[in-house]
């Protein structure tokens, strides 16, 4: 940034603020060569990379009929994060998600079983239980072509929620062995 009265090019931030707006930040600065103080206002403009490498302002309106133009179509692959149902057993939510979506292909993302959970105790068979249970709704829909589980490693003993296939101290659990029967 250079000094509006001696043109040195060595200046300090003293302060910083964000505008009320929220798109500019108001900046107080000192010149290392004169000693003098001034203000500047840098403003935020978002910009669009296009394909054809042409760069264009970014402008809400366009964004959001960009989306609802993809949302028409029809889609071929969906994710569906179904922890709830796998973890209470039941397959209602994810059926009916599966069937307003009208999607090609699903992966189920998030999936696998709660080993701990506020109002859930630490359970290694009711995690095995419930992943047994997410590779049978798996099974029973054609849809259904992957399978992404939440979490690999399980978390300190602290921690309120816990679905992670390998205990803090490196050994398996009991649902690891059932997640690998299904991996290819």
């Amino acid at each position: 940034m250079h000094c509006p009265y001696c043109r040195e090019t060595d200046t300090r931030v003293i302060d910083s603020r964000v505008a009320e707006d929220g798109t500019s930040i108001r900046r107080r600065r000192s010149c290392a060569a004169c000693q003098k103080r001034f203000t500047t206002v840098e403003q935020m403009q978002l910009t669009v990379l296009k394909r054809s490498g042409a760069t264009e302002p970014f402008t809400r309106e366009k964004a959001v009929t960009g989306v609802r133009k993809a949302y028409k179509g029809p889609r071929s692959v969906c994710g569906v994060h179904n922890y709830s149902d796998t973890n209470r057993f039941r397959q209602t939510g994810t059926k009916a998600i599966i069937k307003a979506l009208g999607c090609k292909q699903i992966w189920l993302t998030e999936a696998g079983g709660l080993y701990k959970f506020v109002g859930y105790k630490a359970d290694q068979k009711r995690q095995l239980k419930a992943t047994k249970y997410m590779f049978k709704v798996a099974k029973a829909n054609k849809k259904i072509k992957r399978l992404y589980v939440y979490s690999w490693f399980g978390a300190p003993r602290s921690a309120r929620f816990d679905s992670g296939l390998i205990n803090p101290n490196g050994t398996p659990r009991k649902a690891y062995a059932e997640v690998r029967k299904h991996v290819k």
